[in-house]
């Protein structure tokens, strides 16, 4: 009877080495397949970025070289800005500052006129001699 219990012991203690064995290599096997798993997440995510900084680039690309229309319609849009920005003349203001642009140009036109008639009358003078 001893035998047989020695027996059964080595053959618990070789299962159980087996089973621990067995443990380990599932261990070491799951332990793999997670750093696998890991580094194609890794690179998936690797490729969504650079996916992003290409269209980043892009983005930059066209608001740098914008084309013909995308800058007419900006030089429009800016334009438009502007006006709504301008301070506008009231009818009084107006009316003041027409009257004065129509004096300085009446002055201004009545001195060329002089000016014209007399070098024009020496000019006729001189060549009348």
């Amino acid at each position: 009877m001893a035998k047989r219990n020695i027996a059964k012991g080595k053959n618990k203690k070789k299962r159980q080495a087996r089973r621990q064995r067995e443990i380990q290599e599932n261990f070491i096997a799951d332990k793999e397949e997670l750093a696998a798993k890991q580094e194609a997440e890794k690179q998936e995510q690797e490729k969504v970025k650079a996916k992003v900084v290409e269209a980043r680039k892009k983005e930059v690309e066209k608001k740098e070289n914008p084309g013909f229309f995308t800058r007419c319609v900006d030089y429009v849009k800016s334009t438009w800005g502007e006006l709504k920005r301008t301070q506008w003349l009231d009818a009084a203001q107006l009316n003041k500052a027409t009257g004065s642009v129509f004096a300085i140009v009446t002055v201004f036109t009545g001195l060329t006129w002089v000016v014209d008639s007399g070098l024009g009358a020496l000019a006729a003078f001189i060549l009348g001699l």
